[in-house]
């Protein structure tokens, strides 16, 4: 039997429009052992899906100018392997809505939390992430 190489240090792109929720989630992360790299819209995804390489994405659905649920085409585009968390203090529907938009995108592995996130939903994410194959 061989051992499969895991990520040691998995990197997350948290993107999140307010400022507080960014910094408690890419908190949470960091101290899981996380590299993280942070943005308060999707202006940019592109270049920093490039720039961070990310294993996994914490997403808000609710950002000004492009929504969680239009992000999540450029990930299924230029990152499809990558896991998507999205979030939203939205209506549950909106959960549900990401999850189906990312499943039909072929974005990877899309799961949908409420706002506020539990401290242990971001351990579980981070501990998922490293338990991948490097």
């Amino acid at each position: 039997m061989t051992d499969t190489p895991l990520t040691a240090s998995p990197t997350i792109l948290v993107i999140d429009d307010e400022p507080a929720v960014a910094g408690v989630v890419a908190g949470v992360c960091a101290r899981e052992g996380a590299k993280v790299a942070t943005a308060s819209d999707g202006r940019h995804l592109r270049s920093l899906l490039e720039a961070a390489a990310p294993d996994g994405i914490i997403l808000d659905v609710g950002l000004p100018g492009r929504d969680g649920l239009d992000l999540l085409r450029d990930v299924a585009e230029l990152a499809p392997g990558t896991r998507v968390l999205v979030m939203s203090g939205r209506d549950p529907a909106w959960l549900k809505l990401s999850e189906a938009t990312g499943e039909l995108l072929g974005a990877g592995n899309v799961a949908a939390v409420p706002k506020p996130i539990r401290i242990a939903t971001l351990k579980a994410f981070v501990s998922s992430l490293r338990a991948r194959p490097g």
